[in-house]
């Protein structure tokens, strides 16, 4: 598996204008999710529903296609050697897969969610160049399969107005042919360690990196809780969960959904033809399967 991964070179103290909050320097060496259009969504002037939007994704995703690129023995060049795009560095390490005799497996891009979930005039621009990436991808290696890795919060959902709109960005996407697998980032916790010492887990091992403690837990499930609720940092936390596929409900589909320990929630008639009904809801699953 090839995955080219875009690092984010910014050192502290830089001068690059912030697009999320107007400050004159960004956080330094950031995660790649943050790159965004400028202003940020849900900043005063931000670009998002109009043609600008798309503009500033296209600035970002650049021209270079395969046709730019040559290969002679182990040397990649390419034909638009001024052009620092996005598309530069995909099609670049393509073909470097060419010149190694192929990969089984290449990532067209991951964790962009803040570039996937920008809506511009009409759709997400961002997620129509992934396509077109991935398209261009297939045509110089027809033998692997192209994915793309969705941060855990990407893949799903695009829900805004407190759930009056809601979208899911990357279906063209994972239905593009050229995409062999859903491919999904996705980091659970192994353990439920806490900071005190008079927690359950603090009986069973001798710190939050015993190995033979981190090996019992990738199959434990949730460990009850009795007792007062002690002090944990606050926000969402992944439980474990036991996957597993269900038939549709639309007469003659094929698809499948995928639900957590819990089930799957019922599909009325009208839902089973909906994009949402279509889609698998979690982790990596293959077009294949």
């Amino acid at each position: 598996m090839l995955y080219p991964f875009l690092m984010m070179d910014i050192p502290a103290g830089n001068a690059l204008p912030d697009p999320y909050s107007g400050a004159a320097s960004q956080p330094r060496y950031p995660w790649r999710g943050r790159i965004t259009c400028d202003p940020a969504p849900d900043e005063p002037g931000n670009p998002e529903g109009s043609g600008a939007l798309a503009a500033q994704v296209a600035a970002f995703v650049g021209a270079v296609g395969p046709a730019d690129m040559s290969v002679a023995g182990s040397s990649v060049a390419c034909a638009k050697p001024d052009e620092w795009s996005y598309r530069r560095l995909v099609m670049h390490c393509a073909a470097l897969a060419q010149a190694a005799g192929g990969v089984e497996g290449f990532v067209v891009g991951s964790e962009m969610v803040g570039l996937t979930h920008l809506r511009g005039a009409a759709g997400y621009p961002m997620v129509d160049h992934l396509v077109a990436i991935a398209q261009d991808v297939k045509a110089m290696l027809p033998g692997a399969v192209a994915t793309y890795a969705a941060d855990w919060t990407e893949y799903g959902a695009d829900v805004r107005n407190d759930g009056e709109i809601i979208d899911f960005p990357l279906d063209p996407l994972w239905a593009s042919p050229a995409i062999g697998a859903i491919g999904i980032d996705f980091y659970p916790p192994l353990s439920d360690w806490r900071d005190s010492s008079d927690h359950a887990d603090a009986n069973v091992a001798r710190g939050p990196a015993d190995p033979a403690y981190l090996r019992q837990r990738l199959t434990a499930g949730v460990r009850p809780m009795t007792g007062t609720m002690p002090t944990r940092p606050t926000g969402p936390r992944r439980r474990a969960c036991r996957l597993r596929t269900v038939p549709m409900a639309s007469p003659g589909s094929t698809g499948r959904r995928i639900s957590g320990a819990g089930g799957a929630r019922p599909i009325s008639a009208a839902q089973a033809g909906s994009r949402r009904a279509r889609r698998p809801s979690c982790l990596a699953q293959s077009r294949s399967g």
